[in-house]
């Protein structure tokens, strides 16, 4: 097999070197980035972010098949893996380049960061020189020889072969495969014709299981350069990087500018060592597919004949690639989505105790790289008030009521169905919900009496009953706060089914007994199930009191924190007990209480980072005053004043990933977590509509928290919301 290669040799004399003294990694401001104008080429190729993070090849080796190299020059001193191979001359490594070109080549991947001359790609990496070709000599058999040679040293993990030809035999052809089936990652020039299609060996990269990339070259104008092979048949095993006028080190210990898919070559080289440097799990197929889907599409979208994949992003490359998910210590993952990490509100201030340290949270992406992410900044909470889509809803609110009979009622109207989806992108950190609405969901309430008896049934009810089950003074629908005057423990969803019968047992004595199920308007996929009975006693015409007892199921939730989620659960069954106290202050005017107590029990989930719960208990209350006609006829006011779910006692163990070893064996970290919040969260929720004309509607909102989520460092929250409705 002959090489060929096209390069621009240019003497520029000597210049004058300083040693290398442990600098700091190069920077945009650094000699080497500077000099020559190499800025236009690292810059292209998004070198800096993987130098800022500390990469600089160390210790990775890469072993270049050229034609030697001059290992006293300057820029490469100490920059050499022990053991290199001489098969055109037989013997060991010579410090002798006769075309220079291998001294080139490693340059670009492994110079010195010496605050002089040049910088490889991959400073601290090791080049493993073998010579294959010297002028006229060599190129054939020494090519197979060396290629063999490196594909069987256990340190080299990635193979440069900056030099092609025509595709010849069986034996050079079994040579290249299996140097990739020992695992090697093989950098092949595409070559110098303007060819449809990258010379050998680069052509054979679809056929080494991912583990060869095709390199060609990029023009100054950030095309394809005239002089480069297309990518033809390997597109989507081909990479483009910088290959015109790329200044490197001249075998004669000075510098020089070159051109050809052999100098792009070794630029994906030096990416390869620093992706093995920072992940030193990945295999050789990972690495190559790491940097072709992480490619500068260039060229038409999507993996094309010319342009590949499109061109090196190193710093792309680093980022996490799919989904991050963060394994827990049942041998599951979790995916970190917004809604993986949708907490109770009554569990948030617990697991942002900054002592959980759950900013140093383990978490991998589709290659099972390790990254550190602030979980803490993906946390997020059920909303503690109802979205203006549901309020306008509300306002808006257009039930038909139907006498079926006498003593039965059909009332049917829409509601607004709101959807939260968000997932992670390939950037740890927060991300923002988007919001879809739409208005076809249909809501129906029937009711009515049989004898003695009287019943309720509600689908897809976006208004829960409270306490009171829904009196014309004590629907809390109107108040923004979705916890106002209702019992927790019957539910966390603004969406449910109810049904409930109720039956005199004497006089001013009551018994109800319903089931709940509802069903979770986000992406995360939480529903329950409860079920209840009550009390009811009233006392004259002014006052009535309501016990209650109540078994609430959620399955894989916990509070109404997301399914399958970091803190989620396998099942969480909580007995609650409850009391409601109604007073008549006047014919439009009453005064609601409302206490409950719950105690919680946990099925662990395989998947979570949360585990061994132990005494949970958990209370709520909420004081308010509702009124009809008080300033005009038809008016409803309300005030309330509340503090949401609350653990009273509770714990469990936190079991967060820290590490992860090159066996890819996680190590976690496990705390014991006290679920009592430090803080009270109290609620101020308050409301008036009004019709100033026989057209309009008027409603406003104002909605006040202290110590948000129980957090007692948290800011006061202040919520003022309007809305106006007009008929014509």
């Amino acid at each position: 097999m002959t090489s060929h290669h096209v390069f621009r040799y240019l003497a520029i004399g000597c210049l004058v070197l300083l040693p290398f003294a442990g600098h700091t990694a190069p920077t945009a401001t650094s000699h080497e980035f500077l000099n020559f104008n190499n800025q236009v080429h690292l810059t292209s190729v998004n070198v800096l972010p993987a130098w800022s993070a500390g990469l600089s090849g160390a210790p990775v080796t890469v072993a270049v098949v050229d034609s030697g190299v001059d290992l006293q020059h300057p820029d490469l001193v100490g920059s050499f893996a022990g053991g290199g191979r001489d098969f055109v001359n037989g013997g060991g490594v010579r410090s002798d380049d006769f075309t220079g070109h291998g001294t080139l080549v490693s340059g670009l991947i492994t110079g010195n960061f010496n605050e002089a001359g040049i910088v490889g790609i991959a400073y601290d990496a090791k080049v493993l020189p073998i010579k294959a070709f010297d002028g006229f000599f060599g190129g054939g058999i020494e090519v197979l020889q060396a290629i063999d040679y490196a594909a069987s040293r256990a340190d080299v993990r990635i193979i440069n072969l900056s030099l092609g030809g025509p595709l010849l035999g069986p034996m050079e052809i079994s040579t290249v495969h299996g140097a990739a089936a020992r695992g090697k990652l093989l950098i092949m020039a595409a070559g110098n014709d303007t060819a449809a299609d990258p010379d050998f060996p680069a052509r054979l990269a679809p056929q080494l299981s991912g583990h060869g990339i095709a390199v060609g070259a990029l023009g100054a104008d950030g095309n394809i350069a005239t002089f480069s092979n297309r990518a033809g048949v390997t597109q989507d095993y081909f990479l483009l990087a910088p290959g015109t006028d790329i200044w490197s080190t001249v075998a004669n210990g000075s510098f020089a500018p070159v051109s050809g898919t052999s100098f792009s070559t070794a630029y994906v080289s030096g990416a390869a060592a620093l992706l093995a440097q920072l992940f030193p799990n990945l295999a050789a197929g990972e690495i190559a597919e790491i940097l072709l889907v992480s490619a500068t599409d260039l060229g038409p979208p999507g993996p094309d004949s010319t342009y590949g994949r499109g061109r090196l992003n190193i710093g792309a490359a680093l980022q996490p690639i799919g989904m991050l998910a963060v394994p827990t210590s049942g041998s599951g993952v979790v995916p970190l989505t917004r809604q993986s990490a949708l907490v109770a509100p009554a569990l948030a201030a617990a697991l942002r105790n900054p002592e959980n340290a759950l900013d140093r949270t383990l978490a991998l992406d589709r290659y099972d790289r390790a990254y550190t992410v602030d979980l803490t900044r993906l946390l997020r909470t059920r909303a503690a008030h109802r979205s203006w889509a549901r309020v306008f809803a509300r306002v808006h609110d257009a039930d038909t009521v139907l006498a079926i009979t006498p003593t039965q009622s059909l009332s049917v109207g829409y509601r607004i169905d709101q959807s939260a989806r968000s997932a992670l992108d390939s950037t740890p950190g927060p991300t923002h919900d988007a919001m879809e609405f739409s208005s076809a969901a249909a809501r129906l309430r029937l009711f009515g009496t049989s004898g003695n008896w009287d019943y309720r049934l509600a689908f897809n009810d976006d208004a829960p009953w409270g306490p009171g089950f829904g009196t014309h003074t004590t629907d809390s629908s109107w108040f923004l706060g979705t916890h106002t005057l209702r019992s927790p423990y019957l539910g966390f969803s603004a969406r449910e089914h109810r049904f409930q019968v109720g039956w005199p047992v004497g006089a001013g004595v009551s018994l109800y007994a319903g089931v709940v199920a509802q069903d979770d308007d986000t992406d995360t996929e939480a529903d329950s199930r409860a079920s209840f009975v009550q009390a009811e006693w009233r006392i004259g015409e002014l006052a009535r009191m309501q016990l209650r007892a109540s078994h609430l199921e959620e399955h894989g939730s916990l509070f109404g924190g997301a399914v399958g989620g970091s803190f989620g659960v396998d099942q969480a069954r909580t007995r609650a007990f409850g009391v409601t106290a109604e007073f008549q202050l006047s014919p439009s005017v009453t005064l609601v209480g409302n206490w409950d107590l719950g105690e919680t029990h946990i099925d662990n989930a395989a998947a979570s980072l949360l585990r061994d719960f132990d005494g949970l208990r958990s209370d709520a209350f909420s004081l308010g005053l509702l009124a009809d006609d008080l300033l005009q006829a038809d008016d409803r006011w309300g005030v309330a004043i509340s503090r949401p779910l609350r653990m009273r006692r509770g714990k469990a163990q936190l079991i967060v990933p820290r590490g992860m070893d090159l066996q890819e064996n996680i190590s976690f970290t496990e705390r014991s977590l006290t679920l009592e919040p430090d803080g009270h969260e109290i609620d101020l929720d308050m409301f008036y509509q009004f019709s100033p004309h026989a057209n309009a509607q008027i409603a406003t909102h104002l909605f006040v928290r202290r110590n948000p989520n129980h957090n007692n460092e948290g800011d006061v929250e202040v919520m003022f919301m309007g809305t106006l409705k007009w008929s014509f």
